[in-house]
């Protein structure tokens, strides 16, 4: 479900025109130019009301339980762009996150100070995102796996 959760980011943020990627992939990542990894960093998952029931989708029943999430976005540059690089991607990041957030921007986005990463040989600037929304199931999947995120009312689609 977590590695779900991440894709799901990613993908929005793809969109968006930002490359973002899990922060532990499966395979190996072109870490040329600017970049977000995005990691889960917390999750809180609860009750999602009266018997989880949160409405219609398409005259099916919808199930859900709400969870409350912060994500690490670490926003990676290489050396040769310097600082002014690494602002400009941290722009990118906060404007597609502005533009994903349907009640005038993202619900909580702390931007940390930036540092020069030796690991890595590049410039990051770690940043949180702090979001709520539900983890949506139909009726008939009783199995405990979820069909997708509901963020806002919007269904983000990320099938396990």
């Amino acid at each position: 479900m977590l590695e779900a959760m991440t894709q799901t980011l990613c993908a929005a943020l793809c969109a968006q025109g930002v490359r973002a990627v899990s922060a532990f992939p499966d395979a190996p990542v072109d870490r040329t130019g600017p970049l977000v990894a995005v990691s889960v960093k917390k999750a809180v998952i609860g009750p999602g009301g009266y018997g989880d029931f949160v409405g219609l989708e398409r005259e099916e029943e919808l199930f859900a339980l709400r969870c409350d999430a912060q994500f690490a976005l670490d926003v990676r540059t290489g050396p040769a762009g310097g600082y002014d690089a690494l602002s400009a991607e941290t722009d990118r990041l906060t404007a597609a996150l502005w533009s994903l957030g349907d009640m005038g921007g993202p619900p909580g986005l702390t931007i940390e100070q930036a540092e020069y990463d030796r690991k890595s040989d590049c410039l990051r600037c770690r940043c949180a995102l702090s979001a709520s929304f539900w983890l949506a199931r139909p009726a008939e999947e009783f199995s405990g796996t979820f069909s997708g995120f509901l963020v806002k009312g919007m269904i983000l689609h990320a099938n396990e």
